[in-house]
């Protein structure tokens, strides 16, 4: 009894140790598989984390470039109102399949471009499209927003604000990239969690003993290299690169480590280039606008602490673009690259030494953007250093450049703006050199102009005009008068010409030649154009209704407008809309227009005329057009320039000269028409002359659409006789 109780107990106590053991093993192995599972959530949450965050922080310094580069390169074009350049610029941004929207924004917080032709967004604010109070920022700001990055750079002209930019990218990519690689986490972990347990179980059931200690192992080799993996994450996130995983294993865990291993290189790389592409130019290898500010503000720095004179030099190539539009963009880039070689080898040269920042002319010169580049100097004695140096680089680029067999000239334009006194600082010594540039493109282009005063009061005082232009055309402050043109012959008047006048509240009466300019380099112009034509039709229209028919009206169409492809239809639709025709209004162009672009222009005409429109060309003799342009322009008539008229009755040559025109015209079956006609004397002059129609202040003065009804009641017209209806076509 005693031995059956003394096995029992044994047995009992055997049970109790190995269930205690059991326990222990079953408890160490349970343990090991928990740690190795908060592990590797640890290591997935750390790992996520430090990977959503590096690609949402490599996302915002996109951005931040971005924005930077558009700010930049918009600057310009904000400040003269170039809806173009906006929209070249914009569109390179929308381009990008994450950019979800890129704004231009003025200093009162309107959108002025939206990157897209139609600008659907125009003149709403961008508070309002944001939703938080982006335009008062006076400093770059990003947001996230959901599950999009809103960025917004302010931009400053000196201290004075003109506006901004505004960049909206898509965290999708981001969320996608983070998606898969913790799906692949997850994947993994899964796999080695699951082996584990399979181990665990095994080795529990063979070998209790040996199973504690094999658990105590299994979780320090499993749970060890997690550790040292999620401690690397954590550099990783940081952006420390340098330290490689030192783990060499060939189960799921070497998976991981391997997946690791390429997803750091992977990352690494992308910031080196991201690091690259944030201050080079990728075409030119030059610096690029971020990296050219940092310089240049250097410059500053060294001028102001030695007290020496430096310059920056603004390089915008002339007659570029055709080059692009003929040869194609990599024919552009080519001469681009060649222009970079070629501001370097001047930098290096004798003429340049000892004026370049840091000796090294890669630091000197900077390409801006499309055709612009910068040159910075330093240690100048006087300004004739920096003359001597534009002189250098003008001769340079006036040589052809080869590009696949053909030689292409295009030269330059130089702005040039001087420390200190043109400006202190990075931003305001550039933009005073890119005023200076553009006075040098309209005074005749390949050559350098310094900044003056005056040029920047200029440039600020055409900006408020085309505002102010865009408000008048919002708010009816433009007014459309008209003169009479009488037929020489009956003194009937038979048709007149629209006249766009704008009383400016406080610059008083502003020449239509002057604001037309400005509407045409501000992309206005098609909004000018639009208003004139429906307000012509409408008084037409209102016209007829009051008994008064068979008049004609000549609407003067800018060279933009007249090679807009939609300009026949839209016209076409205007007249038809108020019950008109093609005979009711002709088509007026000045001689200079249809100069620029012969060839094109004359197909475009030609369309025009066949269509049933009279094509006039208008101040003829003045322009910088030749005779053998104009002799294949479809035109029914030519209007002599009011300079032509005023002195005929005193200056026997120029009645001479008037003469001669008069009879060229007739020989190649135009019709002419003098403009300025002043006196009786004058107008029987002209009429003696064969000059069939009239018009000036003695037949008529500009009247608005109300009191040219008024006039015509003791001017009857429309005279068969005299009527251009009854005239032969050409």
């Amino acid at each position: 009894m005693s031995r059956t109780l003394r096995i029992n107990l044994q047995t009992r106590y055997s049970l109790q140790i190995m269930a205690i053991i059991f326990a222990g093993m079953i408890s160490l192995s349970a343990f090991s598989v928990w740690h190795f599972s908060s592990a590797a959530h640890e290591y997935e949450s750390v790992t996520m984390s430090a990977i959503e965050s590096h690609l949402e922080e490599q996302l915002r310094e996109r951005a931040e470039v971005m924005t930077e580069y558009l700010a930049q390169d918009l600057s310009n074009a904000l400040l003269v109102y170039d809806l173009q350049a906006m929209l070249r610029q914009l569109g390179t941004a929308t381009a990008q399949s994450d950019v979800l929207f890129a704004y231009v924004y003025g200093a009162d917080g309107l959108i002025v471009h939206d990157g897209s032709p139609e600008i659907t967004e125009f003149g709403r604010p961008l508070d309002e499209l944001l939703g938080w109070e982006a335009s008062i920022l006076r400093e770059p700001r990003a947001v996230l927003s959901g599950k999009d990055l809103e960025f917004v750079r302010p931009i400053n002209l000196g201290a004075e604000a003109l506006g901004g930019v505004a960049v909206g990218l898509s965290l999708k990519v981001v969320a996608a990239e983070t998606a898969g690689l913790s799906s692949e986490l997850r994947q993994l972990s899964g796999q080695s969690l699951r082996k584990e347990i399979s181990y665990a179980a095994t080795f529990t059931l063979l070998f209790v003993l040996a199973g504690a200690l094999l658990a105590l192992v299994t979780a320090r080799r499993l749970a060890g290299p997690i550790r040292r993996l999620a401690g690397h994450a954590r550099q990783v996130g940081r952006g420390q690169f340098g330290q490689q995983v030192d783990i060499r294993r060939n189960d799921e865990v070497g998976d991981l480590v391997s997946a690791f291993g390429n997803m750091q290189q992977s990352l690494e790389a992308n910031q080196k280039e991201i690091a690259y592409l944030a201050y080079h130019d990728p075409l030119t290898g030059l610096q690029n606008r971020a990296s050219m500010i940092t310089a240049l503000n250097e410059l500053c720095a060294d001028c102001r602490q030695k007290e020496t004179m430096g310059a920056v030099l603004f390089i915008d190539l002339d007659d570029f673009k055709p080059v692009n539009d003929t040869l194609g963009h990599e024919a552009g880039d080519a001469v681009l690259r060649s222009t970079a070689k070629r501001l370097l080898a001047c930098l290096e040269s004798d003429l340049a030494s000892g004026c370049i920042i840091g000796g090294e002319g890669l630091k000197s010169a900077a390409r801006l953007g499309g055709d612009e580049f910068t040159v910075m100097l330093t240690n100048l004695g006087d300004e004739m250093r920096a003359a001597s140096i534009c002189d250098e680089i003008l001769k340079e680029l006036s040589r052809p450049f080869e590009v696949n067999g053909r030689e292409i000239f295009i030269g330059a334009s130089i702005g040039v703006s001087v420390f200190p006194q043109d400006g202190r600082d990075a931003e305001s010594l550039l933009a005073r050199a890119d005023v200076a540039m553009y006075h040098a493109k309209r005074h005749g282009k390949h050559a350098h102009k310094f900044f003056e005063e005056h040029m920047l009061e200029e440039t600020r005082a055409k900006l408020f005009l085309i505002n102010d232009l865009r408000s008048a055309l919002s708010s009816e402050g433009l007014t459309m008068h008209y003169q009479p043109i009488v037929a020489a012959a009956s003194g009937r008047v038979i048709g007149a010409e629209a006249l766009v006048r704008w009383q400016h509240p406080r610059r008083g009466l502003i020449k239509a030649a002057e604001f037309i300019e400005v509407a045409e380099k501000s992309g206005e112009i098609e909004r000018l154009g639009q208003w004139a034509l429906d307000k012509v039709c409408a008084d037409l229209a209102g016209w007829r209704e009051s008994g008064l028919d068979g008049l004609f009206v000549s609407i003067n169409i800018s060279s933009q407008q007249l090679m807009r492809a939609d300009l026949h239809d839209y016209v076409t639709g205007a007249l038809s809309r108020w019950g008109l025709g093609s005979r009711d209004l002709r088509i007026e162009a000045s001689e200079d227009r249809f100069a620029k672009n012969a060839e094109g222009a004359t197909s475009v005409l030609r369309e025009w005329n066949a269509a049933g429109f009279e094509i006039w060309i208008d101040n003829f003799g003045s322009g910088a057009g030749s005779l053998t342009s104009l002799l294949g322009v479809p035109a029914r008539g030519i209007k002599l320039d009011p300079s032509f008229i005023k002195g005929i009755t005193t200056n026997e040559r120029l009645r001479t000269f008037v003469s001669s025109i008069i009879k060229m015209a007739h020989s190649l079956q135009l019709e002419v028409c003098a403009v300025g006609v002043t006196s009786a004397a004058l107008a029987d002059w002209l009429k003696e002359n064969g000059c069939r129609y009239l018009q000036g202040q003695f037949l008529g003065p500009e009247l608005n659409a109300e009191n040219f009804i008024g006039h015509l009641r003791f001017k009857p017209g429309g005279g068969n006789d005299e009527n251009p209806r009854s005239l032969k076509a050409i």
